[in-house]
């Protein structure tokens, strides 16, 4: 086994250094290594049944070195998006946002002739969680009674584990305020 091709460099340079495997002879430098020899490197590390994984409290993503292997050996949730996709996802994201808004979930006044089309391209970008207007576009149709089976956004572990502190702090970042009942004296001297 080795790790599968769709996990993207970019991915496994954020997972070494959430898990501080730099400190690993084999990864020094990881961040100029080209992806083969770093995919490579670090499949030997994760071989060592002593490694132990500490990412701290924030992301916390495998438990085991064996729920590491076994997720870097599997296909990958997230597809990489090329620039033309990026622009498609785009697209069918304002005419999601657009069916949702402008046309209030009417079909008539929307750019799309059936309920099928917008539950097509709602599934389409689904698989792109991580932007964050696709994310938008899913909740806004999510919302549409026509729609039986409400559809879920691939969200990596990262950006799910990001969202969570954020809404922490926002909600940490509120005033909280207590009504208490009772006799009290105020002393003007």
């Amino acid at each position: 086994m080795n790790i599968h091709h769709t996990h993207t460099r970019k991915t496994l340079v954020d997972l070494i250094s959430i898990y501080k495997l730099d400190s690993q002879p084999s990864l020094t430098g990881y961040k100029k290594q080209k992806k083969d020899i770093l995919c490579n490197n670090l499949w030997l590390v994760l071989q060592d049944e002593n490694l132990s994984l500490d990412a701290g409290r924030d992301y916390d993503i495998f438990n085991s070195v064996k729920d590491f292997r076994d997720n870097l050996s599997a296909a990958s949730e997230i597809e990489p998006i090329s620039e033309s996709e990026n622009i498609k996802i785009s697209i069918t994201v304002k005419k999601l946002v657009n069916y949702c808004k402008s046309c209030s979930y009417e079909l008539t006044y929307s750019l799309y002739e059936s309920i099928e089309e917008v539950i097509d391209d709602c599934t389409y970008i689904s698989k792109f969680g991580n932007i964050p207007t696709v994310r938008r576009a899913v909740k806004l149709v999510n919302i549409d009674n026509k729609i039986k089976d409400k559809i879920k956004p691939v969200i990596s572990h990262k950006v799910k584990r990001n969202m969570i502190l954020k809404e922490k702090a926002v909600k940490d970042l509120n005033p909280h305020f207590s009504i208490k009942k009772g006799n009290f004296s105020l002393d003007f001297s």
